[in-house]
């Protein structure tokens, strides 16, 4: 692969482009310099981050600041329940702790992402995989309607 390839798109059209790796000498799909590293750090960040450093408090467990942060949504959600969590993985496995009964069923997209279904089963219950309406990248809400049941959480 380092030629520039041919390539149909449309019936009757054809594009070049450089098939070579950037790495390689090819061309950057995304130009140098028009991405803002992330965190873009500040003398502010740095403070925040040694106070967390020097506290010696790596987690969330009775941390004052995520408990404060979590109180303070749950105030501005007028008292729902908030768990501050670190990935959306973890936020589905605090979810289904709320939900979980003697097992059933939790209807979730069939294209999805491993962690996602994993949380499903390893909550006890089983995943009821859901065909994607493609345009709107989404659970086919025709089918999920129809497929609902007494199991289903």
């Amino acid at each position: 692969m380092n030629k520039p390839a041919d390539v149909s798109f449309v019936a009757g059209t054809t594009s070049t482009y450089d098939s070579m790796l950037a790495r390689f000498g090819g061309t950057p799909a995304v130009p140098t310099g028009s991405v803002t590293p992330w965190p873009a750090p500040q003398k502010r960040h740095s403070k925040a981050l040694k106070s967390v450093v020097t506290s010696g408090k790596y987690h969330r467990v009775n941390h004052p600041i995520v408990t404060a942060a979590e109180e303070g949504l749950s105030r501005w959600a007028r008292d729902w329940e908030v768990r501050a969590v670190g990935s959306g993985t973890s936020a589905i496995h605090t979810a289904l702790d709320y939900f979980r009964r003697d097992g059933g069923k939790v209807m979730t997209a069939a294209y999805n992402w491993p962690g996602a279904v994993g949380a499903i089963s390893f909550s006890g219950m089983e995943p009821d995989f859901v065909d994607v309406d493609l345009d709107l990248a989404a659970i086919d809400q025709t089918t999920a309607c129809q497929r609902l049941s007494v199991d289903t959480r």
